[in-house]
């Protein structure tokens, strides 16, 4: 299974980014990866087994499932449908405050490619890995631009 890890210093007290990050309204205001999100019935609110869809402006459909929901330390995410390039794919973002009252936050992908795609590791992992980073460069500027 590849791992892909990145983090970035945010300036935002962990509490209020982490609500903020973890609010699926609020979502597409800074995250500009992601074309759609949306609960998966009948959950209506993020903790531990909530479902949600998740489309990535690449065209990437993923359900999800809430494996872990600790305000304001971390969540983690499976994915539970079995469409797409993924045959696995695990998500964890780990928030940690800084002593100028900030929060790192580091995004963790774990997965596995499907035939074909397994072919293309080398590809799909930097495409991942610019992916997590512009999804926080996006998180800073909308921070900095938008303090909350």
């Amino acid at each position: 299974m590849k791992e892909i890890s990145v983090k970035k210093e945010i300036p935002a007290e962990i509490h209020r980014l982490f609500d903020f990050t973890q609010d699926i309204e609020k979502r597409l205001l800074w995250d500009k990866q992601t074309e759609e999100i949306r609960f998966i019935r009948p959950h209506i609110r993020l903790k531990e087994g909530a479902e949600v869809y998740v489309l990535s402006k690449g065209g990437v459909e993923l359900e999800t499932r809430y494996l872990s929901f600790d305000r304001p330390n971390e969540i983690s995410i499976e994915m539970t449908n079995q469409a797409g390039v993924f045959k696995t794919f695990y998500g964890r973002w780990d928030y940690s405050s800084t002593e100028k009252n900030q929060t790192i936050l580091k995004i963790t992908y774990r997965f596995k490619l499907k035939f074909p795609y397994n072919l293309l590791y080398n590809t799909a992992s930097r495409k991942i890995n610019r992916n997590i980073r512009m999804k926080l460069k996006g998180l800073y500027d909308y921070i900095v631009e938008n303090p909350i």
